[in-house]
């Protein structure tokens, strides 16, 4: 699983500057094949996606037109009723969707 805060400061990055950011994502452009595998920079194994570059350029657009906005920060309490939620709904007891059991 995803490091939650490298997952949050790259949130934040995008949020903080998005015109930023897009150019970011720009850089990626030479990543993605013709047929939609993206290859991370560095290295790393090939992975192939449904949308392939032209999504990304989507995002790009839209982060241009974007203005910042704050950053999120993590809420201890919020967090805690995610995580059990998120363990209940992978129980296994059948029930998939935003209501928890009773208490």
């Amino acid at each position: 699983p995803p490091n939650v805060e490298v997952l949050l400061n790259e949130i934040n990055l995008l949020r903080s500057d998005p015109v930023g950011y897009a150019k970011k994502l720009e850089g990626l452009e030479g990543c993605y094949s013709t047929d939609g595998v993206f290859t991370p920079p560095g290295g790393g194994p090939p992975e192939r996606t449904h949308e392939g570059w032209s999504s990304i350029q989507e995002a790009i657009e839209d982060l241009k037109n974007m203005e910042p906005m704050p950053q999120l920060t993590r809420l201890q309490g919020l967090e805690a009723a995610a995580s059990e939620h998120a363990a209940y709904l992978g129980s296994g007891d059948g029930h998939f969707g935003h209501v928890g059991p009773a208490e």
